[in-house]
């Protein structure tokens, strides 16, 4: 366990926060119950905003640059919540302490969309944690965590709404060890550390023939509901030229001696399809402007009945590449060829056009006979922000 206290220590910490969402307000309304003062609050949240305004809170915008702007301010601890940006090694200096507040366990689910992953990756528990952010992202040791159990119903927007709750109830142990001039922690457990970055984000399309449940699974990993901007892409129906969003699905016990893919009933409760585990119900479905569609006509308008073989996403319709969290990302393969520059440290993915990558794949088709698909390819390494010590969350 590692104590940590700022030379010299004051009666009374001054807290400083950044965070774009109310649980930002939330915490340091907590803060101040537990007799800290707060100094002042980045955010570009309306509703953070004037909670600072009626609190008597200096309140700068977080998109500024926060190096000068929060220096303008005395704090001895530095709290990011809710806040996605990176934070600099010179932001991070203005403060001896600097506390995290992450939506997923650590190490195993670092980074960001960590509720879409852990219900991706079949988890059935969860769980918030308090940690001290260093140069090394989501790497730092935690205060504090909340578990929870990911329920079998739960979507992103359902397990992140749990989280931001854990994330008010369990700050009231951070604000107590504040309070009381000593913060203690442990390192993390161990385990692979692993980092999503932005762009860990799957192209989903339906597959018939998959198990339903683990396109349920998908349906709800990719629904964020409509509060919040969804960056990671939604499961998708392509039929002929038409596109359409899967909204709500169902897992049903198998229908016997029906083939894998095939449609077995066409009612009132949906399209149900016969999967190589279990049956899916098809019950809601939307276009991909939002206007909700009738499921029983997308299918029966094209001609297809019970006993049809629903259609089949067409080969080469996405492309795949391995992100340094582990899972495989898929994009569209029908978009122009670009490359991708995967950081191993940060998980930080930049698209890229690489025209000289054309020379090797020459070289690798006249030395060795293979011709290699190069569109989307995938190249590890350091980010340039993490080389200068500039990426930190």
């Amino acid at each position: 366990m590692t104590d940590h206290l700022p030379a010299p220590a004051p009666s009374a910490w001054r807290c400083a926060f950044i965070g774009d969402e109310s649980l930002a307000a939330q915490c340091a309304e907590i803060a101040r119950q537990h007799g800290l003062t707060v100094a002042v609050i980045a955010t570009n949240n309306a509703q953070v905003r004037a909670y600072a305004l009626d609190a008597g809170i200096a309140c700068i915008d977080s998109e500024s640059d926060l190096a000068t702007t929060l220096a303008e301010h005395e704090f001895d601890v530095l709290l990011s919540v809710a806040n996605l940006r990176v934070l600099s090694d010179s932001v991070l200096a203005l403060a001896p302490i600097n506390i995290n507040f992450h939506d997923g366990p650590l190490p195993g689910y670092a980074g960001l969309n960590v509720t879409s992953h852990a219900i991706l990756g079949g988890e059935t528990t969860h769980a918030i944690t308090w940690h001290i952010m260093t140069s090394d992202v989501d790497g730092g040791e935690i205060i504090t965590t909340e578990p929870m159990p990911i329920l079998a119903d739960d979507t992103s927007f359902s397990l992140n709404a749990r989280c931001y709750e854990a994330g008010v109830q369990s700050f009231g142990r951070v604000a107590a060890q504040l309070a009381a001039g000593l913060v203690q922690t442990t390192p993390q457990p161990s385990g692979e550390h692993r980092m999503f970055g932005k762009f860990a984000r799957p192209a989903a399309i339906l597959d018939p023939t998959a198990p339903a449940a683990a396109t349920d699974r998908l349906r709800r990993a990719l629904s964020l509901g409509v509060r919040y901007r969804n960056t990671l892409g939604a499961l998708r129906i392509v039929l002929d030229d038409a596109v359409y969003v899967v909204e709500k699905t169902s897992v049903l016990a198998a229908t016997p001696g029906a083939a894998a893919g095939s449609i077995v009933s066409i009612d009132d409760a949906g399209v149900r399809i016969a999967t190589g585990d279990g049956d899916l119900l098809l019950i809601e479905v939307s276009t991909p402007t939002g206007a909700f569609t009738c499921v029983r006509e997308m299918v029966t308008s094209r001609g297809l009945g019970v006993g049809d073989a629903f259609p089949r996403p067409e080969s080469g319709l996405v492309a795949a590449f391995a992100s340094p969290a582990g899972p495989t990302t898929y994009e569209w393969a029908a978009e122009d060829a670009h490359h991708h520059l995967l950081c191993d440290r940060c998980g930080h993915t930049e698209e890229v056009e690489l025209h000289s990558l054309g020379v090797l794949a020459r070289e690798v088709e006249e030395g060795h006979g293979f011709a290699p698909d190069i569109r989307h390819l995938a190249i590890h390494g350091e980010c340039a922000a993490c080389r200068t010590g500039e990426a930190t969350r």
